[in-house]
């Protein structure tokens, strides 16, 4: 597939779906044979030399959050990371089961590549975890939406945050808006998952001049290595499908691995090769795996419902949840002007304000857990389908079953996932941000009034479904508080004669 037609994947799912068809699991085409220098289910990509940190020029970071980040005692810098990205072509056979081998192709070709990184001002607080983002380029420059959905966690935890630039449009789009990035390059996104890979293992050999910490001397005791955390949100989740089931096994970079919303998709080695739909994680992995969807991915890619739990396995289903919500897109401009403000694709309605990054906090914390005292996450709920296999609703219009936040067991309005559309553009752009933002419908007061018997019923079933939350390892203490006040926020403007005596504790 096309790199950007993989870029818009989410389009070709959201408009189609508006028929609520969806895509049957289908048996995916061989590529074509070729001779084959390694063997199908021990692939061994040949490992280019080390790849090189670069002090990257003066100047301010294109996509920088360096003012978010000082709030909370964070700081920011860019390196150049430069080194030979070898291209692969896959052997035959690649199937659903994930166990996938490539042989080279050509000789390795050079590359300069950008890494973000995102860290605690004070050193003491981090925390021995390092998160390396492969970075999203569907709209058209570097997205951090992992760092988006989870950045409260991270700063809160003293994590480090790399992001790293490896696909051609992320780097053409950091050259548009500098001249101080005119030394990046990458043939082609063939090149993206070596790039990933060393990436991995210069964060890892030279962490500590990536932290901003003096090398241990010769006499010193060794430092303990820090974990390494790879994530991917949606279109780089696609990318992370690839590298864990082709490149993990012989590169064993990283620690964990954590996938956001993407598609039951793995995208093919070479640019034009045939993806896999509906792929499996390879059953030979030793590494943990945390993967987390919204409703709006799982009711229309439904093989994502069919993802095991293991022993290394571990994946969660956000009922209500829309793929690209208004947390995310909130987020946008802020980090480049190459990016349209949500305002102007003049939306129908409202973006769909459901707090999912919450669950993502959650998440991240039982992986690094996993990753860091083998405790396991705990396992989910998967939403409930029908004979036919579509989701179930509940009363108020919700799915059944998955991870229900408050919100969506004890509701004040719906909160929809393809309910939303452009009015104002036909551009791909506008329908793709109203459709994958989903939307939220404040309930009438009557309907309040006729759910709940009164502001303090509504308080407390809101608490109970909080604290079920919090007990099932599926909220972060902070995130509990939050919304303990958020329903007497809400209380207070739907029951507003109502005396309230107590928050809730």
């Amino acid at each position: 597939m096309k790199p950007r037609l993989r870029a818009l994947w989410w389009c070709g799912v959201c408009l189609p779906l508006l028929t609520l068809q969806a895509v049957p699991a289908q048996t995916p085409r061989a590529p074509s044979p070729e001779p084959a220098s390694t063997t199908q289910t021990d692939p061994q990509p040949r490992v280019a030399p080390a790849a090189h940190l670069q002090a990257a020029p003066p100047g301010t970071p294109a996509t920088s959050r360096a003012v978010q980040l000082s709030a909370h005692g964070y700081v920011e810098q860019e390196v150049f990371l430069q080194g030979q990205a070898q291209h692969y072509r896959p052997q035959p056979g690649w199937g659903k089961s994930g166990q996938w081998g490539v042989q080279p192709h050509g000789e390795p070709h050079p590359y300069v590549a950008r890494l973000l990184v995102r860290r605690p001002a004070d050193l003491t607080r981090f925390n021995g975890v390092i998160v390396v983002e492969w970075l999203n380029t569907t709209p058209g420059f570097d997205l951090d939406g992992g760092w988006v959905l989870t950045r409260e966690e991270l700063m809160a935890q003293g994590y480090a945050w790399v992001g790293v630039s490896n696909q051609t449009e992320g780097l053409q789009a950091l050259q548009r808006q500098s001249p101080r990035y005119a030394a990046l390059r990458l043939a082609s996104n063939e090149g993206a998952h070596a790039v990933f890979g060393q990436a991995g293992q210069a964060i890892r050999a030279q962490w500590h001049r990536l932290l901003g910490q003096e090398a241990p001397s010769a006499t010193s005791a060794p430092p303990v290595s820090p974990r390494l955390l790879a994530m991917g949100y949606s279109q780089s989740g696609l990318y992370l499908y690839t590298y864990i089931n082709t490149f993990h096994p012989s590169h064993q970079v990283f620690d964990g691995f954590y996938l956001r919303g993407p598609a039951p998709l793995a995208p093919a080695v070479e640019e034009d090769g045939d993806d896999v739909w509906a792929p499996a994680f390879r059953n030979d992995l030793k590494t943990p795996i945390m993967q987390v969807q919204t409703e709006a991915e799982a009711m229309v890619s439904w093989p994502l419902s069919r993802t095991q739990d293991t022993d290394r396995i571990r994946y969660w289903e956000i009922s209500g949840a829309a793929h690209l919500d208004a947390h995310l897109q909130a987020e946008l401009p802020l980090i480049t002007p190459l990016h349209e403000p949500t305002t102007s694709h003049g939306c129908l309605r409202p973006l769909n304000e459901l707090p999912a990054y919450m669950v993502d906090h959650a998440a991240l914390h039982a992986l690094t857990r996993w990753v860091t005292e083998g405790v396991a996450p705990p396992i989910a709920p998967r939403m409930t389908r029908n004979a036919l296999g579509f989701v179930r609703t509940d009363e108020a219009g919700h799915a059944e079953g998955g991870l229900r936040l408050p919100d969506i067991r004890v509701p004040t309005a719906h909160h929809g996932q393809y309910s939303n559309f452009s009015m104002r553009s036909m551009s791909v752009r506008s329908q793709y941000a109203c459709i994958a933002g989903g939307s939220t419908v404040p309930m009438d007061d009557s309907d309040l009034q006729a759910r709940y018997a009164s502001r303090t019923a509504y308080v407390q079933a809101y608490q109970s479904a909080a604290n079920a939350l919090l007990a099932g390892g599926f909220l972060r203490p902070r995130d509990h508080q939050a919304l303990l006040a958020r329903a007497q926020a809400d209380a207070a403007l739907h029951w507003p004669d109502e005396h309230n005596s107590q928050p809730p504790r």
